[in-house]
């Protein structure tokens, strides 16, 4: 699982953590694949990163500043 900004989202990319509103609502569920569509609705809400599904090993250390700073319940949802 990585880190990636907005801007670096691909169509077929998978999320590995869901995307959450500001009052902890599933508004795209990990596992989903992301469309060009999804991507471009993300933009409009101001998402600028999210995780994502990867080969390479987890950023620990990024993924527990994530989490303490509580945006959302567990979201991956981060405003620019």
């Amino acid at each position: 699982m990585r880190k990636i900004e907005l801007t670096q989202a691909q169509p077929g990319d998978v999320l590995a953590q869901p995307i959450e509103n500001n009052k902890g609502i599933v508004l795209c569920g990990a596992g989903t694949e992301l469309t060009q569509t999804l991507i471009d609705r993300f933009e409009r809400m101001e998402i600028a990163a999210l995780w994502v599904e990867s080969n390479e090993s987890i950023d620990t250390e990024q993924f527990e500043k994530m989490k303490a700073k509580k945006i959302g319940r567990a979201s991956c949802r981060e405003r620019v």
